[in-house]
């Protein structure tokens, strides 16, 4: 496929495409995932902070055929400016959309004009699946047109082979879903996955309140969502149909919450939060346990756990697939003309 042209729509034009075009392109791309759903990008357009104004990055055909866009915002104040993708970091997967969003000339004529623009001012491509056309265009680059890092994901695929686990591990879950069914016997233990907007904003307050005691005291891990107590997050939730949140309540008091965006067949677990009062119980792993349980009843395929940083080996209890994705900055001083 002829990667074409490519060249950006900003503000209001950037605004006008996300609105009219947005969801076409979503459609036309089986790669994409709930971060890049209409509901989420447009809810985060919506919501932006006031230093923020959106763009598009868009490749076209020779015909003027829309081939892939790309989410972005240009973030400025009065110390620094930089251009980074549409809710970053929140989203954990940055692709673009498009039915060419997978060829690797439209994903590598994103990328060359990713780096002219960084001759300007700073640009940041954050959490790209390493196996994408984008990502792999990335790590073959030539050392130094794109420094990445990369971060490892975990996917759970469901159900949930326990036999495929080690014999330890197996023991670990056998001796937590013990006491669990104990405490079940003797208080009141009850699993929710909400439905409809009302219902998620109330649970996210649970998790809210349970992500802010978690991190009180501590500097969140990098990749812990910590801007969960962001004002922002309650419209944009409210705007995206994909979106839940999963609780564990004993006696009525939740002690750990997940917010989720649902796909076709994966839900992607946003942010976890939980009782560090009761975290000898393993109330996390509790509620992990439930809503895979759940999930598989409802017929998913699997359960993404996403960005996964030191701290969170818990994941590596549930079998997953690995995968990674990459992130990279361009400073001007590190570019050269493409």
């Amino acid at each position: 496929m002829d990667g074409g042209a490519t060249h950006i729509v900003c503000a209001q034009n950037a605004r006008d495409f996300l609105a009219n075009r947005w969801r076409d392109l979503y459609l036309q791309s089986p790669r994409a995932t709930p971060y890049q759903s209409p509901g989420w990008v447009l809810g985060w357009l919506r919501h932006q902070p006031s230093i923020a104004s959106p763009m598009v990055l868009i490749s076209s055909d020779p015909d003027g055929r829309v081939l892939a866009a790309l989410a972005l915002a240009r973030y400025s104040d009065a110390s620094s400016m930089r251009i980074a993708p549409l809710s970053a970091p929140m989203a954990e997967y940055v692709l673009p959309v498009g039915p060419g969003a997978e060829d690797p000339d439209v994903a590598a004529s994103l990328l060359r004009h990713l780096q002219r623009l960084a001759l300007q001012e700073p640009v940041e491509l954050t959490d790209v699946p390493a196996d994408s056309a984008l990502g792999v265009c990335m790590s073959q680059a030539h050392p130094g047109e794109w420094p990445y890092s990369s971060s490892p994901c975990a996917r759970v695929a469901l159900p949930l082979d326990l036999q495929s686990l080690s014999r330890s591990t197996r023991r670990e879950h056998r001796r937590r879903e013990h006491t669990w069914s104990r405490m079940a016997t003797e208080r009141d233990v009850r699993y929710r996955r909400t439905c409809g907007p009302g219902e998620l904003l109330d649970a996210f307050q649970h998790l809210r309140r349970l992500h802010q005691a978690r991190w009180s005291e501590q500097v969140p891990l990098p990749g812990v969502a910590p801007s969960v107590g962001s004002r922002q997050w309650e419209p944009v939730l409210r705007d995206c149909p994909e979106a839940f949140v999963a609780t564990l309540a004993v006696d009525g008091d939740v002690l750990a919450a997940q917010l989720c965006l649902q796909g076709e067949e994966t839900v992607y677990s946003v942010v976890p939060a939980m009782d560090p009062a009761h975290k000898h119980i393993a109330v996390g792993h509790a509620l992990l346990r439930a809503l895979i349980a759940d999930l598989t009843s409802a017929g998913f395929r699997s359960l993404d756990l996403g960005r996964t940083v030191n701290g969170q080996t818990y994941k590596s209890q549930y079998a997953p697939r690995w995968s990674r994705t990459l992130s990279a900055r361009l400073p001007s001083s590190l570019t050269t003309a493409a």
